[in-house]
């Protein structure tokens, strides 16, 4: 028998018990401790072709790294405006989020199995600017995606907690959204797309 845990945690116990909310009669039971900092992890391996949007950015160099890190045998390309980080990247494509075309032509010669779009504008940037790269950006990178048809493909649109609107406790994803800034409302819009 096997036993496959979702989540990097630490075994303290395996013994049998009797719960009947559970299951009748006595039952196996592996007792695991995650930490506060694990438990929203999961791990997907895959081989394959990863795309990062916003790879010269701070998020995407440090999310290369990791990658680059990991045992799947991955094709790795960077997404970006600038070059002088592609140091982690099997290729690295100087394009603009925006750019349909450019994107669905790399989608043909690279179709992605994940992609992780971290790419974005956030202040000082004019409003224009986040509206057109945050919103306009995460569209044209879903339109050209889908054009692609790729069976299986997973997308990561990552979000900020300037999306939420004030609050008086503790945020949870439950909480009223639509952000109070420019940024913050662009980068909702970008959530509700996706």
């Amino acid at each position: 028998d096997v036993a496959v845990a979702a989540a990097d945690g630490v075994v303290t116990a395996v013994d049998t018990v009797e719960d009947p909310a559970v299951g009748p009669g006595r039952l196996h039971r592996v007792v695991t401790f995650l930490s506060a900092f694990d438990v929203h992890v999961q791990k997907t391996p895959t081989d394959g072709v990863v795309w990062i949007t916003g790879a010269s950015g701070f998020s995407g160099r440090y999310l290369a790294r990791y990658i680059r890190g990991l045992p799947e045998k991955i094709e790795l390309l960077g997404l970006g405006r600038t070059l002088g980080t592609e140091e982690n990247f099997d290729s690295f494509h100087s394009v603009d989020i925006r750019d349909e075309a450019a994107i669905r032509k790399l989608a043909e010669s690279h179709p992605p199995d994940r992609v992780f779009h971290l790419a974005g504008r956030m202040p000082p940037a004019p409003e224009d600017e986040m509206w057109g790269t945050n919103v306009g950006g995460t569209l044209a990178l879903l339109h050209a995606l889908k054009a692609t048809a790729k069976k299986g493909l997973r997308i990561l649109s990552v979000g900020s907690a300037a999306e939420y609107l004030p609050a008086t406790s503790r945020l949870t994803e439950k909480h009223p959204s639509g952000g109070t800034t420019s940024y913050g409302r662009t980068k909702w819009a970008q959530t509700i797309l996706a």
